[in-house]
């Protein structure tokens, strides 16, 4: 068994807990869905230890991430247990090829049956075939541009960050849920006032503090409550917390909430989705609305 860092997520495993911080005498309740395992990735490899040494020297030491790695071998088979939810295995078929039927027959009935994420290093390409019935994410053949083999171990590692994310989002429906670096961040939407798209980054202004993500408004449109209405082109608002709509121009309203000194903006031509659908207003003449 090896450690070594790599610059990979932890994703076999998942658990919830709940984060109380209190800020200005106001109590904020986050769930926090972490990443877990200690921050490393298990991973096998399936060839000599001298080759094993490699893959490990030229594929994961240029990564900034704890990894667990165990070697199978034709030494070690019969002591060998297939105990553990492997991330991914690598398979050097250059070592492959010349072990026993049984061996071969060991490794392919786990495989097949857990259908775990699988790499392969060819030396004769007419070998690909021959494990078309694994879940073959890649295969390489030699020279391997190792490059490429970090790259497809991060898409792999993004795959499943991914899965954890729709695991969150369907099993906690009435949370935002945020992936930042080794967490995933359950947030209640009682908690955020608004949001405000600033290029690429979308930021969630939240009671006490704003956190930034990755996420188009347009996606965000698709999981966010009624409650939260657009209003800008950058903005989306918590209609529950509006205390307050300014005009501050012909051509657009400053939108104030209850306890909070940050303000979003409302445009003209978005404002019926507010005022006359949301409101049920029928024109401007029915808001109260005061230059600043």
């Amino acid at each position: 068994m090896v450690n070594k860092k790599c610059n990979v997520s932890k994703y076999a495993s998942i658990w919830l807990i709940t984060t109380i911080t209190l800020n200005k005498s106001r109590l904020m309740v986050m769930l926090v869905l972490r990443i877990c395992g200690g921050d490393f990735m298990e991973i096998l490899i399936v060839s000599s230890k001298e080759n094993a040494d490699k893959i490990i020297n030229d594929a994961l030491s240029n990564l900034n991430f704890e990894v667990e790695i165990e070697n199978l071998n034709d030494e070690n088979e019969k002591d060998f247990k297939f105990e553990k939810n492997y991330s991914l295995v690598f398979i050097n078929d250059e070592d492959f090829f010349d072990y026993s039927y049984h061996f071969k027959a060991f490794v392919f009935s786990h495989l097949l049956k857990t259908k775990t994420p699988t790499m392969v290093f060819l030396d004769d390409k007419k070998r690909v075939d021959v494990f078309c019935g694994l879940n073959l994410m890649d295969y390489f053949f030699t020279p391997v541009d190792w490059q490429r083999v970090g790259l497809r171990i991060k898409i792999i590692e993004q795959n499943k960050t991914n899965s954890i994310i729709k695991l969150a989002e369907d099993s906690v429906p009435n949370k935002y849920v945020i992936k930042t670096k080794g967490e995933v961040l359950l947030l209640d939407y009682d908690q955020i006032r608004f949001f405000e798209k600033e290029g690429k980054k979308l930021y969630v202004h939240l009671v006490d503090q704003t956190v930034t993500v990755n996420e188009s408004v347009k996606a965000l449109m698709t999981k966010i409550p009624k409650s939260f209405v657009r209003v800008h082109n950058s903005y989306v608002v918590n209609t529950k917390y509006i205390s307050k709509i300014v005009e501050v121009g012909n051509r657009s309203y400053q939108i104030k909430f209850d306890n909070f000194e940050r303000v979003a903006y409302m445009s003209r031509y978005r404002s019926d989705a507010l005022l006359k659908d949301f409101y049920k207003l029928d024109n401007k003449e029915s808001v109260k609305v005061a230059n600043i």
